[in-house]
């Protein structure tokens, strides 16, 4: 039993550090996109394919550059296990402002490329994906 308990103590150690490390990479990867901010229509634009683990790490660099900045429209593509995942995140004063909905964005121009649906709010979207590897359009 205390050979189990011990490796359950270590699992647990190995993972915190496993995410710590993937909060860090997220960091990382932050500051390379802020620095790829574009102006587009008085609305901070951000727009790029991303390496990253899994879903749940594209959903918070997203809430990562929400924070970062103000008026904004982000549109993140990352190959995760061999299938295309996107994460389109409007700005709520955008969403009024300029009409834009991150779930319309998703099921107009990037839904078809992918194969995919979606779900979601006006200023949050992540499809589901079916089609892999088109998310490079």
């Amino acid at each position: 039993m205390k050979a189990i308990e011990k490796l359950s103590v270590e699992k647990a150690a190995l993972e915190k550090r496993v995410e710590r490390l993937e909060a860090k990479e997220l960091v990382g990867i932050r500051n390379e996109l802020l620095q790829k901010d574009e102006i587009i229509n008085q609305v901070n634009f951000i727009g790029d394919i991303v390496e990253v683990s899994n879903a749940d790490a594209l959903k918070k660099l997203c809430a990562d550059l929400k924070n970062h900045l103000k008026d904004f429209v982000i549109v993140l593509c990352a190959n995760i296990g061999g299938k295309p995942f996107v994460a389109v995140s409007v700005a709520e004063n955008v969403v009024a402002a300029k009409g834009l909905d991150a779930g319309q964005i998703i099921k107009q121009n990037i839904a078809p490329l992918i194969k995919g649906g979606g779900g979601g709010q006006k200023h949050w979207r992540r499809p589901a994906d079916r089609k892999q590897g088109n998310y490079h359009r």
